[in-house]
Order: structure tokens, then C-alpha cells, then sequence
């Protein structure tokens, strides 16, 4: 057993004035030594999901970046004489230009030729951006076609306490929704109109018809049940490739 010194702190002491004093003596030593108290670290909340953004291109001399303001999806285009690269987190964005560059290459009568790669990381990516507008856009959609109802119903009452919280709120605010709706009336459209293009173009991409799956697509979009982690396994092939840096390209 371990024989601890009478002077030590470690001592048992009976006198609470004795450890005291010996305490004060031992601070009065190091009085650089500092005692914090043990602090939990704070819950810090994760960042929301940024645009996956192109590698540098640096044997090209050009670049050209774009931002779509409403997607938040980006393209990056380095480019030099004959020769161009690509990149984009929708594989629709890049399928647009491939369309284009070849109308006018044959309108011009020259040869061009072109690569068109999908990474499949890009996919649950650039469906993350999409993801909160188009929850939202489906909120206020759903919140407007109520609103005539709760009118109704809250009218034929002189006290509407009893309503439930949120359609309380949607006959408080039924004005400044409806302003809201006008602004963009077809909004939510656009929006499962732009999944419905990154679908079909993903499925061309990986040599698969998708226009076939575009009913059922729209109906899992427009469900009571919609979630995210739905619409990404729709999208899942059954056999996956091989991820490369989460970014589709387009090689000419």
C-alpha cells in the first residue's frame, strides 16, 4: 500500500482549515497553474450541403464559371483552341450544351466529337439543392388550395380558436399566401419539371430509357409521403458505377 505524506494534498485530511491552508500554499508555488472545469463541448450544427464544384483545370487557358441563381447548380467550362472540359453537378446542364455544340457543328460542317461522363455521386448531390424548394414550393401549394375551405368553415364561427394551429395560420395569412403563390404559380411545375429532365437525362447517361418511369416519378414528387431518401433510390441503378469526384463531365 502507498504511503502518502502527511504535507501531501492527497492526504486525508479531517480539518477542512488545514486542507486550506495547505492548498493555498501549493497555488501560491504555481500560480500560473489554472483550474477550469470540465466544459462539454457544444453541439455544432452541420453546415447544409454546398455545390459540388469543379476540379481545377490547369493545362486549359480559358474558364468561364456559371451559377444557376435558382438551382444553385454551377457549370465550369476551361477551354482552348479544339479542345474544352465541362463540369457541372446536373448531367442535364451538360446534355443541353452536348445538344447544342452538335447543332451547330453542323451547321457549321465541322467534326466534333465528345465524351459525356456521369458520376454518381452528382445524382443524391444535386437533388439536395433541389430538395428544400421544392418541399416548400409543396407546402404553399397545398396551403393556398385550403384556404377557400378553412374560409368557409371559419366563417360560419364567430371564435376559430378551436381550428388547429396550422390551419389557423393559413386563415390568418390566406392574403399573404396567395401574393406569395402569384409570384412563381408555377413554380412547383418548374421544379418537378427539373427532376423529371435530370432523371431522363441521368438513365440516357447510363444507356437506360427513363421517360417510361416518368409517371411514377411524378406521382412519388407530388405524394403525401415524399421524402428525399425515396426520390434517391428511385434514381439508383441496379448496378452502380464507380464514383469519381462528384461531378459530371462533358469532353470535346
Amino acid at each position: 500500500k502507498e504511503e502518502i505524506p502527511k504535507d501531501s494534498l492527497r492526504y486525508p485530511q479531517e480539518d477542512d482549515a488545514v486542507y486550506d491552508e495547505i492548498l493555498k500554499e501549493a497555488q501560491a508555488c504555481f500560480p500560473d497553474a489554472v483550474r477550469e472545469e470540465a466544459k462539454e463541448p457544444e453541439a455544432k450544427e452541420e453546415p447544409p450541403p454546398e455545390p459540388a464544384k469543379p476540379p481545377p483545370i490547369l493545362d486549359l487557358q480559358h474558364r468561364l464559371c456559371f451559377e444557376n441563381v435558382y438551382t444553385e447548380g454551377v457549370i465550369e467550362c476551361d477551354y482552348q483552341e479544339n479542345r474544352a472540359r465541362i463540369c457541372s453537378d446536373s448531367i442535364s446542364a451538360l446534355a443541353i450544351l452536348k445538344e447544342h455544340i452538335s447543332k451547330e457543328a453542323v451547321r457549321l460542317r465541322q467534326e466534333v466529337s465528345d465524351h459525356l461522363v456521369l458520376d454518381e455521386q452528382s445524382i443524391p448531390s444535386f437533388l439536395k439543392l433541389i430538395d428544400p424548394k421544392l418541399k416548400y414550393q409543396r407546402k404553399l401549394a397545398e396551403r393556398v388550395e385550403l384556404i377557400d375551405a378553412i374560409h368557409e368553415i371559419a366563417t360560419a364561427e364567430e371564435d376559430t380558436r378551436w381550428l388547429e394551429e396550422e390551419y389557423r395560420y393559413i386563415h390568418e395569412h390566406a392574403d399573404e399566401l396567395r401574393k406569395e403563390h402569384a409570384k412563381a404559380p408555377q413554380a412547383l411545375q418548374y421544379l418537378t419539371g427539373v427532376v423529371a429532365d435530370f432523371f431522363v437525362d441521368a438513365m440516357k447517361a447510363r444507356g437506360i430509357d427513363g421517360k417510361p418511369q416518368l409517371e411514377k416519378l411524378d406521382q412519388l414528387l407530388l405524394a403525401a409521403s415524399y421524402d428525399l431518401e425515396k426520390l434517391i433510390a428511385f434514381f439508383s441503378p441496379v448496378k452502380k458505377v464507380p464514383s469519381r469526384d462528384g461531378l459530371n463531365s462533358l469532353g470535346i
